[in-house]
């Protein structure tokens, strides 16, 4: 595997900092561990979010997790994989909310709703879709999140 750019690798840091800083006391937070997938797959995505409990479930029962409320992924080069194949994955899996932060045209991808789609990798796909620049905020959950703060100091000046 490919070491990360230091595009990606701030973009991670800086968002896996906003979670920690919003989410943190009320959710668990993993920073590029597995989950497991419906395809007996376990990718790594660069962000997951799960309740407190299951996560805790999860730990004492020894397993990666199964369900998220909210996946991130930060993608540059993997783009339209992540867009296409990850996106059927997670919407199969039944992650409510995935989001993708766009490295070459900086911006947030949203989807939301998964829902079955013959034509989509992994027959599911998200029936929303909403594209965000830098400067616009993101709710998850009620909680504000300020998108300028993922691309901090890796926006062209």
């Amino acid at each position: 595997m490919s070491p990360q750019d230091p595009l990606h690798s701030g973009a991670v840091e800086n968002l896996s900092s906003l979670l920690f800083a919003k989410l943190g006391s009320q959710k668990s937070i993993r920073i590029q561990l597995p989950f497991t997938a419906p395809d007996n797959s376990e990718p790594e995505p660069d962000a997951v979010i799960l309740d407190k409990e299951y996560a805790l479930d999860c730990k004492r029962s020894r397993v990666h997790p199964a369900r998220a409320e909210l996946i991130v992924e930060v993608a540059r080069t993997s783009l339209n994989y992540d867009r296409l194949e990850k996106s059927g994955l997670y919407a199969e899996a039944g992650v409510a909310e995935y989001w993708i932060v766009n490295l070459v045209d900086m911006a947030v991808e949203v989807r939301r709703e998964p829902k079955a789609d013959p034509e989509s990798p992994y027959g599911w796909s998200y029936s929303g879709l909403e594209l965000h620049g830098p400067e616009d905020v993101v709710k998850f959950e009620g909680v504000e999140f300020q998108l300028s703060e993922i691309f901090l100091g890796i926006l062209d000046e």
